[in-house]
């Protein structure tokens, strides 16, 4: 959507895109017809022959020739600083999007941590309410420092400043691992479905494997609601490993397939989201799998909700 301040600015550009294809219209006419009557005068003062026609349609087809080129490079550079403009614009929206994500994100600890400080300050408590405000602090803490790890680590994936280190590795047993503690912290309220055939192995880095697993099936829980069954599969492949993530969300538009991995972006407006987040996990899932010189794809789960396959060379 336009701000008060883009409008006037999209529409002098299209203004002018108006006026230059009229005008070279206008221009066109006007050689062709001048050339006409320079012609028709060349042939009365004898220069020409009388049956000048011809030479008129030759004349015709050089102009038409050029200004047909002419014109179509002058509306690839309209597409092109309008696909640029779009751009910038999309780009300041998800800037836009999140900021205001993680201005809640921040704050949201913060005032928790602080809340339970003044607790601790201004009551007498209990050993076991003051260790339960304690380990909600440390909690609170934890997801502030996730959150800025988060943001340096989409930064340097930019920059190209991860270099991983890759090594043929049990996918099967370091999934198990991984997803130990998640299964009885994030995954408590789903109905958890893992289904992992044994003794898989692929060229992977173990560090990035377990971020990306992590953040696919955190991405699954959140868009999903209380109770739905959440699925992470392994199965063998001709060429290496796939790695299935399922939720049984809302799904994913097929139009917001391609963009949900972009930095920033969100489907749901900031204004009106449900669900927390910066736009950042499936950004850097996507950075990583792309390191991992594997592929990522989303489609449609089976009945509801979106699928996630990574698909890993031996």
């Amino acid at each position: 959507m336009l701000s008060k301040k883009q409008i006037p600015t999209i529409f002098l550009f299209y203004f002018l895109v108006v006026y230059t294809l009229v005008q070279f219209s206008w221009w066109t006419y006007l050689l062709i017809k001048l050339n006409k009557s320079y012609i028709q005068l060349q042939a009365k003062l004898g220069e020409v022959p009388l049956e000048w026609e011809p030479i008129f349609n030759k004349k015709i087809m050089m102009i038409m020739g050029e200004g047909f080129v002419f014109f179509l490079i002058m509306l690839l550079g309209i597409y092109q600083i309008q696909r640029s403009f779009k751009r910038e614009l999309d780009l300041a929206q998800q800037q836009k999007n999140f900021l205001l994500s993680i201005t809640h994100e921040l704050k949201t600890p913060l005032a928790s941590v602080r809340l339970g400080l003044e607790t601790i300050q201004k009551h007498e408590l209990d050993e076991k309410t003051k260790n339960r405000v304690l380990e909600q602090g440390i909690s609170e803490t934890d997801r502030l420092n996730m959150l800025i790890e988060k943001i340096l680590f989409s930064t340097r994936l930019e920059d190209h400043g991860i270099h991983l280190n890759l090594k043929r590795t049990n996918i099967s047993e370091l999934i198990n691992n991984t997803l130990e503690i998640p299964l009885q912290t994030m995954g408590v309220k789903h109905k958890n479905n893992i289904q992992v055939e044994a003794d898989i192995f692929c060229e992977i880095d173990d560090w990035a494997f377990k971020s990306m697993l992590i953040n696919l099936y955190e991405n699954a829980l959140k868009y999903s609601p209380k109770g739905s069954t959440v699925s992470v599969i392994l199965r063998k492949s001709p060429d290496g490993c796939n790695l299935f993530v399922e939720d049984e969300g809302d799904g994913i538009a097929d139009e917001n397939k391609t963009k949900i991995f972009k930095k920033f972006y969100r489907v749901e407006k900031e204004e009106t989201r449900r669900v927390k987040g910066t736009g950042l996990g499936l950004f850097i899932v996507k950075s990583l799998v792309n390191l991992h010189n594997a592929r990522i794809e989303v489609e449609d789960n089976d009945p509801k909700g979106s699928r996630f396959i990574i698909k890993f060379k031996k």
